[in-house]
């Protein structure tokens, strides 16, 4: 009698998990699949703007901007006249992505000013305002930081507001430390 009621109770199980584990098998593939299923929905579903690297500074998660040398950057500025000069940008403070400072320039009518700049939340573009000492001249300049290991920030610039002087732009190539 016992042997009876093991071999019903066993035909029961079969008949009720065994259909049931057919039917799922067929329908999601292996018994893993649900998993793999479930895990490439989640992501399929995901906007492209949940990309870490598209965040915004603000967000969580956000990239911190990197650090800038503090000190004198020089290098080559060449204007649209291929007149050539050393530009000496010295970086005196960074508080997050906001950077200032002062510059000078070799050309001989250029007194240098001070300058504000802010790092892009890519972590590579800089735009650069420059003023004109006792001028109403300013330059904008948007540059690239090439590597923040390689001390290279490379850019072009346009100046605006200069009534005495006809617009000028040009390019700009700068490293640190200044040698």
């Amino acid at each position: 009698m016992r042997r009876k009621m093991c071999l019903v109770l066993a035909g029961l199980l079969v008949a009720v998990f065994v259909p049931a584990r057919a039917r799922w098998l067929t329908s999601h593939g292996t018994s893993g699949g649900a998993v793999a299923w479930a895990q490439d929905l989640g992501d399929a579903t995901e906007s492209p703007a949940q990309d870490d690297s598209e965040q915004t500074a603000g967000a969580i998660g956000a990239k911190k901007p990197p650090t800038i040398e503090l000190g004198t950057w020089c290098g080559s500025v060449d204007d649209h006249e291929a007149l050539k000069a050393t530009l000496f940008l010295t970086v005196g403070t960074q508080e997050k992505s906001k950077l200032t400072g002062t510059w000078a320039e070799t050309y001989p009518s250029s007194p240098g000013g001070s300058f504000t700049a802010k790092i892009k939340p890519d972590g590579k573009t800089i735009v650069f305002k420059f003023k004109i000492s006792g001028s109403s001249c300013k330059s904008t300049a948007n540059a690239t930081l090439i590597t923040p290991k390689d001390l290279e920030i490379e850019g072009t610039y346009t100046d605006s507001g200069c009534k005495a002087l006809r617009k000028d732009f040009g390019n700009f190539d700068i490293f640190f430390p200044c040698v």
